[in-house]
């Protein structure tokens, strides 16, 4: 889709702006694996998680110190 990178990269700037600890990503590729994509925006490490394992693993990042 054109531009959808424009769109995320200005999504996930105003996201860093509002001091979120994590960002979750499901699109197209996300909802055809059945997984979410969790990013840390204080590392910036991206992972893909099943969706039955996707609160668990948001709420894991979130007790995170």
């Amino acid at each position: 889709m054109p531009g959808s990178s424009t769109k995320l990269a200005k999504q996930l700037t105003w996201a860093n702006g509002q001091n979120a600890r994590v960002t979750v990503l499901y699109g197209p590729d996300e909802q055809a694996t059945g997984e979410a994509a969790l990013r840390n925006m204080r590392s910036g490490e991206q992972t893909r998680v099943p969706l039955p394992r996707s609160a668990a693993h948001l709420s894991s990042t979130l007790t995170e110190p």
